[in-house]
């Protein structure tokens, strides 16, 4: 079951990865650049973003916050929060792919900037973010019980 269960805290922080870079490639041609990347309380555009930076930096800034977490937690050398690292690659991975879904939603249809819509909230995208930092808390139960390093790796139990 444990191995099971390693393979699945993998699933979404390599997920989130896979899909920002899935959003880049499909959608690049699609929007302006610049791209409007945050809005105001009334929804309008408050301050651009380089096409460039928010999608092809953000395809290799979001895998790293994503899988480093996940990394560090199977180091059977660790001492640590191994749960709580597990918890960071899911909420991190989940919030990053989050935030470039909701830029790319709302210039896809855009000729300027200005003109983006933001159709997605912020607080959906945390909201998501949270859920995926409890499926992670939850998958990684594991590595309470047994040393918290991969499985058959003997080691202290965490206390988080």
């Amino acid at each position: 079951m444990n191995s099971l269960r390693v393979a699945l805290e993998w699933a979404i922080p390599v997920g989130s990865a896979v899909a920002v870079v899935a959003l880049a490639v499909a959608f690049w041609g699609e929007l302006p650049d610049p791209v409007a990347v945050r809005w105001n309380a009334e929804g309008l555009p408050q301050v651009p973003g380089d096409r460039t930076r928010e999608l092809l930096i953000g395809s290799v800034v979001v895998p790293a916050t994503a899988v480093l977490p996940l990394l560090l937690a199977e180091r059977p050398s660790e001492v640590g929060a191994r749960r709580t690292l597990v918890v960071a690659g899911h909420v991190l991975g989940t919030l990053g792919l989050g935030h470039r879904w909701r830029i790319v939603a709302a210039n896809r249809e855009a000729t300027h900037w200005q003109d983006a819509v933001s159709t997605l909230s912020p607080t959906a995208v945390v909201a998501v973010g949270v859920l995926a930092g409890a499926v992670g808390w939850w998958l990684s139960g594991h590595r309470r019980r047994d040393g918290g390093g991969p499985p058959g790796a003997a080691g202290p139990s965490d206390r988080d």
